[in-house]
């Protein structure tokens, strides 16, 4: 169980590096994110919205810091996308789009009643739908539903996202500087899986090692007594060593499932206390692909084995292993 938790953890790290930086590529066209110290009224060619900092609850569940922000406007520079990848329309007021984060590590789910805080300002919302290329940690709002809230003008806004400079000074993000961003956190995904994947290996190698070197040395008269009654090599390997190996299938399959339970476990775990978000992900090749490895590292070990039958029987210390 130890080596699969480890592998499928190892590669769900793999996929969710993916699956994230590729939702957060989607339905954006925009080349500069500007954001501004000071709030603005101002038209400008782009798509302007309102960001600030907010805290979304759940009746029954725990509070969760998020950046809101506030649109009433789709188009080329991003389009909200739902699961299915069809675009979605602006939030209306009394309603908020939420990313997937929220819905697979806290359990939130569309039409759930939630309250947002902003400001000093608290708004009951209705969870509208689930943007599936949300921002990290955002939640979206009506722009001036947020204005609102926060005592501003209606048309406020502190932010956006356009194919050309905005004048009027602000701190621009490029797309290059965006996708920069998104690589290292999925280097740093990658770089956790190897070293689970090297964690996993060494672990089964060195479990299985320890339960048959148990079963060696607690065999040695039995081999040396089979010998003597004729069987080769290969058929005591059979006998006492190859017994392991339907065991082995048997616990894969009954510890799968708790091993892929504990895994989302750890990366949900892993999600609320980071802040990142890291969804599980998992295949039915990559299950395949720890079954072989698992038996791969069995006939490793397996080999050790054969080796000590093949030196005490050409030891042929008989006297030494069978007397009572």
């Amino acid at each position: 169980m130890g080596f699969s938790v480890m592998f499928i953890l190892a590669y769900s790290l793999i996929i969710s590096s993916g699956t994230v930086y590729a939702a957060q590529t989607q339905g954006r066209g925009w080349a500069l994110d500007t954001k501004f110290d000071t709030l603005r009224t101002d038209n400008v060619h782009g798509q302007r919205y309102l960001e600030a900092q907010g805290v979304v609850a759940r009746s029954g569940s725990d509070t969760v810091a998020r950046r809101v922000i506030g649109v009433d406007e789709t188009g080329p520079m991003l389009e909200l996308l739902d699961k299915s990848g069809q675009a979605l329309p602006p939030p209306e007021t009394g309603t908020l789009y939420i990313g997937p984060d929220l819905g697979e590590v806290y359990g939130y789910r569309t039409g759930d009643k939630v309250s947002l805080t902003v400001g000093d300002s608290i708004l009951m919302l209705t969870v509208a739908e689930v943007a599936a290329n949300a921002g990290s940690q955002a939640v979206y709002v009506d722009r001036a539903a947020l204005a609102g809230a926060l005592a501003l003008p209606v048309d406020a806004w502190n932010g956006v996202l356009s194919a050309e400079p905005v004048a009027g000074g602000g701190s621009p993000k490029t797309w290059q500087q965006y996708l920069e961003e998104l690589d290292r956190a999925a280097v740093s995904n990658r770089m956790s899986s190897v070293i689970n994947q090297a964690t996993g290996c060494a672990v089964g190698i060195i479990l299985i090692y320890l339960a048959l070197l148990i079963n060696f040395q607690d065999s040695t008269r039995d081999i040396l007594i089979l010998h003597l009654m004729g069987y080769k090599a290969g058929a005591i390997r059979k006998l006492l060593i190859d017994i392991y190996r339907p065991l082995l299938w048997v616990f894969f399959l009954l510890t799968l499932w708790p091993a892929v339970a504990l895994v989302r476990s750890i990366q949900r775990s892993l999600s609320v206390q980071t802040g990142d978000y890291i969804p599980f992900g998992t295949n039915p090749l990559v299950i395949l692909g720890v079954f072989v490895l698992l038996n791969l590292v069995y006939m490793a070990v397996q080999a050790t084995f054969n080796g000590g039958i093949r030196r005490i029987l050409r030891g042929e210390a008989y006297a030494e292993y069978t007397a009572e």
